[in-house]
């Protein structure tokens, strides 16, 4: 694994503590991590713990940045370390107070750029899309629907929703989830539900939701669904069926390729390029539940199915070459 790549890691294994709270050691991409790389990830935790002293803004302004920083330098008082080095190289005096700062704040700017995810849009007109947000959550959308990320953070998450979608929000009491539409204002913090948001209609199938409207508000439990109806919130019995465009037991039945494919993506975090233009409706693919089923076994699977080949060209990065519809 190249450094960088390890970097990206280390974040991703940072970040998913900060919303779970869950033991490190416990953390499935640390687990694998080689003794040398645990290593190399306690240094990276010392300094990523040390930069949480440091408020960091979503709107980094340079000048302010770095005049903040360069006084933080002033106000050293330890005296600068020279260090030799050999002729013929061009000599840079930097002390330990410096270093410090110059790693914190390395930390923190590639933090903010990978972790503060705000203003992406998706977008489905058909087939319906699967999308895995950075705090764990996983949003389904229906046919022309379009979710917007408007702040991903440890103690706010916030979205937009036109269209309908269901929601199965990870929990964290710490960070409330937050999905705002024309008519309707959604809270949660871990719980599953379908939003329909051009119908100002919700049902909840576990948890529970606070759904709020020109200053009202409402708590809506498991097996409940609410409504607008007159400019009133109205409870209701849900159905308690989740809809079939949606898919949070990773099940298909004659879904096009390209369709499984996607859904596959979002759903383990990876990256899948297709190689070979096809009819992708004609390669149907049909399974039971693979929530369950590690990425390797699904892989085992559609190799069988398809008589495809598999590269692998990174740790989460493959090609499908080769595919044969039956």
């Amino acid at each position: 694994m190249s450094y960088p790549m390890k970097m990206e890691v280390f974040h991703k294994i940072l970040h998913e503590y900060e919303f779970t709270q869950k033991p490190i050691h416990e953390n499935e991409a640390y687990a694998n991590l080689s003794e040398e790389d645990k290593k190399l990830f306690a240094q990276f935790q010392t300094i990523w713990e040390k930069s949480s002293a440091y408020s960091v803004k979503q709107e980094f302004i340079a000048a302010e940045g770095f005049a903040s920083f360069l006084s933080k330098v002033d106000a050293e008082e330890n005296e600068p370390k020279i260090v030799q080095i050999p002729p013929k190289t061009p000599v840079f005096f930097l002390s330990r107070p410096l270093l410090r700062y110059a790693a914190v704040l390395l930390v923190l700017i590639v933090a903010t750029f990978v972790f503060i995810n705000r203003g992406e849009t998706y977008e489905t007109r058909e087939n319906g899309l699967l999308v895995s947000l950075e705090d764990g959550s996983r949003v389904w959308l229906n046919d022309h629907s379009s979710l917007t990320v408007k702040k991903m953070s440890s103690s706010k998450r916030k979205v937009s929703l036109k269209g309908e979608a269901y929601f199965e929000v990870s929990e964290n009491k710490k960070a409330p989830f937050t999905i705002s539409s024309d008519q309707l204002e959604v809270t949660v913090l871990g719980t599953s539900f379908v939003f329909n948001e051009k119908e100002a209609a919700l049902e909840v199938f576990t948890g529970k939701v606070n759904v709020a409207s020109k200053g009202e508000e409402k708590f809506v439990e498991k097996n409940q669904k609410i409504s607008l109806k007159n400019q009133k919130l109205e409870l209701g019995t849900g159905l308690g069926q989740i809809p079939g465009w949606a898919n949070p037991i990773l099940s298909f039945s004659n879904a096009p390729f390209d369709k499984v494919v996607k859904d596959l993506e979002a759903f383990f975090g990876v990256s899948i390029a297709l190689v070979g233009e096809k009819d992708w409706a004609k390669c149907p693919f049909t399974s039971g539940s693979m929530a369950t089923t590690k990425f390797e076994d699904v892989l085992i699977v559609l190799r069988l199915t398809y008589e495809m080949e598999v590269e692998k060209k990174g740790e989460k990065d493959y090609r499908f070459l080769k595919i044969r519809c039956k």
